[in-house]
């Protein structure tokens, strides 16, 4: 009677230890839920101006694959604009449709033949919006309804968990400096001694990274090389956040051709100086009718007058006299 309950017993263990086995065989043995992602093909920043691309794909499809798939994303219309839209290679040969006119933009797919490929399912391409301030971020958002496979009795078998959205992150930087331009140099080339330098009227233009352009204001602009108390040609370096342009020469002389009246301009009212020293209505000076001579031809009259306009106007950057030096 003993023996027979020690062979119960053992077998009444032996039972358990197979049931355990099983049991943890057939743990191992589930297959781990397929996973969809978004990502933005590694980038982690993005600058105002620039395209990025926001990819849904997909992992660890089984072999047996799906035949109906609906996700939704959901995208920050205030700072993106959908550029376009393309079908990824884990779509195969499914039917899929994709609605960009709404947001969130919802994606639907069916196939008669179940498909098991990973990899991108659906690639949008956005342009982050030009007003867009750095230090923000850019969230998008991956919704999953549905991935499944149809079977024989009628119901389904869902390869995704859709409990919690996918949120992919961009940050908004600073557009970097490429280069700067420049499309038009200074009104004001010649100097007399003592003149502080002045770049009114040049335009520089800043060109970015994400192929932006802006023009820099004249206040932003740093010269170096200028010094005002010095007679001669001068080589001056404008400089913008860390960016030199060529030198440009500037003159700088004891007096200034063209200014009459010493107010360290010269404008219309020195030509009208001139104007009225030829018909006789007024004297210039002897010692400044050499400043007169704005043509170089030795002669005071009405074409220094004109040549006094033009330069005023921009036609032609310095007088005819100040290029000979």
């Amino acid at each position: 009677m003993k023996q027979m309950k020690k062979w119960l017993a053992l077998c009444v263990a032996m039972t358990i230890c197979v049931c355990t086995l099983v049991g943890a065989l057939s743990v191992k043995a589930e297959t781990t839920p397929a996973a969809m992602s978004l990502d933005t093909d590694g980038k982690a920043t993005v600058i105002p101006g620039e395209e990025v691309n926001v990819a849904i794909r997909v992992s660890g499809i089984p072999k047996e694959g799906w035949d109906a798939l609906t996700v939704k994303l959901v995208y920050p219309a205030d700072q993106l604009e959908l550029v376009g839209a393309s079908q990824g290679p884990a779509l195969g040969n499914a039917i899929a449709m994709v609605n960009t006119s709404q947001n969130p933009m919802v994606i639907s797919a069916i196939s008669l033949v179940p498909i098991a490929n990973n990899g991108a399912l659906y690639s949008f391409r956005f342009c982050v919006k030009a007003d867009v301030s750095p230090g923000q971020t850019i969230r998008t958002q991956l919704m999953i309804e549905e991935c499944k496979r149809s079977v024989p009795n009628g119901s389904s078998v869902a390869f995704v968990d859709v409990i919690s959205p996918q949120v992919v992150v961009c940050d908004v930087a600073i557009p970097q400096l490429s280069g700067l331009q420049v499309s038009r140099m200074p009104h004001r080339i010649n100097y007399r001694v003592g003149m502080p330098l002045d770049l009114n009227g040049m335009i520089v233009t800043a060109m970015y990274s994400n192929g932006a352009a802006a023009t820099v204001p004249v206040d932003q602009l740093d010269a170096i090389g200028f010094d005002g108390a010095k007679v001669g040609r001068q080589q001056v370096t404008i400089r913008y956040q860390g960016w030199s342009l060529a030198p440009i020469t500037i003159k700088v002389r004891p007096f200034l051709y063209g200014d009459l009246d010493g107010d360290d301009r010269v404008d219309s009212m020195d030509a009208l100086a001139i104007l009225a020293h030829e018909a006789g209505l007024s004297k210039i000076e002897d010692d400044k009718l050499v400043l007169a001579d704005t043509n170089g031809d030795t002669a005071v009259n009405s074409m220094d007058a004109l040549h006094i306009l033009q330069y005023e106007a921009g036609i032609i950057p310095e007088l005819s006299v100040e290029q000979e030096i």
